[in-house]
């Protein structure tokens, strides 16, 4: 180990040079690139120090077996993520979504439970609805996440908005906004075992995350305020965020929101889906 080389880089080269590992580290690489194969090799290293795992980190004389298939558990879990989204992104243009969604809608009295005082109309209504159907029963979140949808829905109709253009040209935006939806969490990179696989790593998920806007980066026209195909959209963003879990915490209410801004960015109104409808699209059992 040189002097400058710490023990996890210096662990993640011999898993890269490991005639056991050496060929799904390279599958990695070709999925994601050599940047994010290394991240994810050296968060194998970090959680198994945080877990005291001797054993994944021995490499004399061998490395442990459990090491070649994470690697391949977190492909296999990023091409499964891929092809749900890209599938949604499908039903998004197709308008399938929309159609979908409206016969799936909760009557508002089920989740409008606290509504503001006074008789908000229009956009405040709108706003007022989606924070309470973002809160559920957490009345205490009630204040904060109405001001957090009103900073990112214009009040102008038909103006793009804090976030630009649809949810934003990167996810730096939505980035920022989770600590604030999401209080008090502290940050945590997750990593897929054997015995939790469903999801992809922090890793893979911020990956995917990636390359969901720059797909979407590339539809240049976005249709006018009031036009039905919103309600497509607010819902494959939606989906998108729940299916690939790029947030360490909180994708839940992540997808909420960004739903919420979307639909009432763009229609000035709000409707909620059903929980079973949005539970489904989330692919939690993959």
């Amino acid at each position: 180990m040189g002097l400058f080389t710490s023990n996890k880089v210096a662990w993640r080269k011999k898993i890269e040079a490991d005639a056991t590992t050496r060929t799904p580290f390279r599958e990695l690489e070709q999925l994601f690139g050599a940047k994010r194969a290394k991240q994810y090799v050296e968060l194998i290293y970090t959680k198994a120090k945080e877990q005291n795992n001797a054993g994944i980190l021995e490499t004399d004389p061998a490395v442990s077996p459990i090491i070649p298939l994470l690697m391949t558990k977190e492909k296999d879990a990023v091409l499964l993520r891929r092809g749900f989204y890209q599938g949604y992104m499908q039903d998004c243009q197709s308008g399938t979504l929309g159609t979908n969604l409206n016969n799936n809608l909760r009557p508002t009295a089920e989740f409008y439970t606290n509504p503001q005082n006074g008789n908000p109309t229009g956009r405040t209504l709108a706003i007022d609805q989606a924070a309470n159907w973002i809160c559920g029963g957490y009345v205490a979140a009630l204040p904060g996440t109405r001001a957090l949808l009103g900073e990112f829905i214009p009040v102008t109709a038909g103006q793009p908005g804090k976030f630009g253009p649809c949810l934003g040209r990167t996810p730096e935006q939505i980035w920022k906004v989770h600590p604030r939806l999401v209080p008090g969490l502290a940050s945590k990179e997750r990593l897929a075992t054997k015995f939790i696989n469903k999801y992809p790593s922090t890793v893979g998920a911020g990956f995917l995350f990636e390359e969901l806007y720059t797909l979407v980066t590339g539809q240049k026209v976005w249709p006018p305020f009031g036009d039905v195909h919103w309600e497509s959209i607010a819902t494959f963003y939606m989906a998108s965020i729940g299916t690939i879990q790029v947030f360490p915490d909180g994708n839940k209410r992540m997808g909420r929101f960004a739903y919420s801004v979307l639909l009432i960015k763009g229609t000035h109104t709000f409707k909620a889906p059903t929980d079973a409808y949005m539970l489904s699209l989330f692919r939690m059992q993959g």
